[in-house]
């Protein structure tokens, strides 16, 4: 199969799974600082770094085919008293991680870089479908279900949090994230 129809199925693929089980993508509320994560049914309850006033809740991605980018979904709360701002992320897997938000733009749903976000003391960062997520573009290997990646996260106060990432069977709102690049 040429390159070009296994990235449009990649595409497609997703899309169908979504349209055959359809759920709302929740629009942001506040920027996604407050409110609930759409947690996926397997994301594992609470990932904390101890060491900093960030707390990473129900970090999970999703697999991918033919090199698609990955995407990757969190809660963070920031518990210090002092507001804080995420400012990038890295991982090995990928030649480049970027946050990315998703915005309506007309009929379609596009995703596009964001350079950093602040979180307000005591707030949440909700990383979600339909909202901001995070991209690994430039992907090393596909990720398959029960795969475990490494991501750096990194603030201006609180530093450098690392967490182990699982893979997750895909579900209604898998791939999404790849329309509208």
């Amino acid at each position: 199969m040429k390159p070009i129809a296994l990235i449009f199925i990649s595409l497609l693929l997703p899309a169908a799974l979504w349209a055959a089980n359809p759920q709302p993508c929740h629009p942001q509320k506040n920027h996604g600082l407050s409110g609930s994560i759409q947690k996926h049914p397997h994301a594992p309850a609470l990932i904390r770094n101890e060491s900093t006033a960030m707390h990473i809740v129900g970090a999970y991605s999703l697999p991918t085919i033919a090199s698609v980018p990955a995407v990757v979904f969190v809660m963070m709360t920031n518990t210090a008293k002092v507001e804080d701002e995420l400012l990038g992320a890295q991982s090995k897997i990928a030649k480049a991680v970027e946050i990315h938000e998703s915005k309506q733009q007309g009929e379609v749903l596009r995703m596009l870089p964001v350079k950093s976000i602040k979180i307000p003391a005591g707030g949440k960062l909700a990383f979600r479908h339909g909202g901001y997520h995070l991209m690994l573009i430039g992907l090393k290997k596909n990720l398959k279900k029960g795969d475990q990646i490494q991501v750096t996260f990194e603030f201006k106060k609180a530093g450098k949090v690392t967490l182990k990432v699982p893979v997750l069977k895909m579900g209604p709102h898998a791939g999404m994230h790849g329309m509208g690049h």
